[in-house]
């Protein structure tokens, strides 16, 4: 008798803009025509609920948080609720999509799309985090990806403690240099999977400063690969 083939489950957030819904649906789908059985499940907002989708599973599923940071749905919210998992579920559970090496190739791709290069100032825009231990994390990552480029990588919030995305792209706003040369305009990047809310006020402030604004991350087509291969991994 042939084993039951792993699921996979994407466990995203949730959102009331229902363009987030589609594009996780989309990722799932096409993680399924990749041969690895996939849906999604939500922590807010959004159905089917986690407790739910486990509910309607059995055996191994692997769960994947589609979340970029390790903030409190991360590290308290998914834990919490996939160790309520029913007992015939066997849960292994990956984490959180997080950041790192892996995402370089797709937001250079998201860079170059909209007319940027490795020379162009980005400001990383996140939705923020009281947690300080995620804003060391995005901190960190965008330190680590400005290695690997000339232009400055910055880390900008929509709201919460640190540098807000108004003052971020105020400080890169186009201006004329002693030499008469005008300055590049920087890159906008919501540092976000779906498009939103938080992607939409990127595109505003970016267009009112004069900056170039960013595709999220399921807008690359480089995205559903380094998400097939840490499912599978």
């Amino acid at each position: 008798m042939l084993e039951p083939m792993t699921h996979h489950l994407l466990i995203a957030h949730g959102s009331p803009d229902p363009r987030h819904r589609a594009v996780m649906g989309a990722l799932a789908s096409r993680v399924d025509e990749r041969g690895l059985p996939c849906s999604v499940a939500f922590l807010e907002h959004d159905t089917p609920t986690v407790p739910t989708a486990l509910d309607e599973l059995s055996g191994d599923v692997r769960t994947l948080g589609m979340l970029l940071a390790p903030g409190y749905h991360a590290t308290v919210d998914v834990p919490r609720l996939l160790s309520s998992a029913p007992d015939n579920v066997r849960v292994h559970d990956l984490g959180p999509l997080g950041t790192g090496q892996w995402l370089y190739e797709t937001l250079d791709w998201l860079v170059d799309d909209v007319g940027g290069s490795p020379d162009d100032p980005v400001i990383l825009a996140t939705a923020g985090s009281t947690r300080e231990e995620a804003r060391l994390a995005l901190a960190r990552f965008a330190a680590s990806w400005q290695q690997t480029r000339t232009g400055a990588v910055v880390v900008a919030a929509g709201t919460g403690p640190g540098l807000s995305l108004e003052d971020a792209a105020q400080r890169y706003t186009q201006r004329v240099v002693p030499s008469g040369v005008r300055t590049r305009p920087a890159v906008v990047l919501p540092l976000k999977i779906s498009p939103g809310i938080l992607a939409e006020r990127v595109a505003h402030v970016a267009d009112r400063h004069g900056l170039l604004s960013a595709g999220t991350l399921a807008e690359s087509p480089l995205f559903i690969d380094v998400l097939v291969q840490r499912l599978a991994g």
